[in-house]
């Protein structure tokens, strides 16, 4: 599992997301999907959030679980997530 960095601030605005990286005065904007992926980090791993994904859009199990995958490797690349 992991969870948002330390000295990260994220906000969801109309939808969408933004990740403020305050250590290294960078940010990211989410898409809704990847805001809520972004949100249910704090909670839950990869394939609930995966499941999560499947309930609410229409896109199957091994795709939502490859994209998950995929955005968390990206996130883990610019150190916006650690392992919990």
């Amino acid at each position: 599992m992991v969870r948002p960095a330390p000295g990260l601030a994220w906000q969801t605005i109309d939808g969408e997301g933004v990740v403020l990286d305050l250590v290294r005065g960078r940010s990211l904007g989410l898409n809704a999907t990847a805001a809520l992926v972004f949100s249910l980090l704090e909670t839950q791993d990869e394939d609930a959030i995966a499941d999560e994904l499947v309930r609410r859009y229409p896109v199957g199990a091994e795709e939502a679980r490859d994209d998950v995958r995929r955005f968390v490797t990206l996130l883990r690349e610019r150190g916006l997530v650690v392992d919990a």
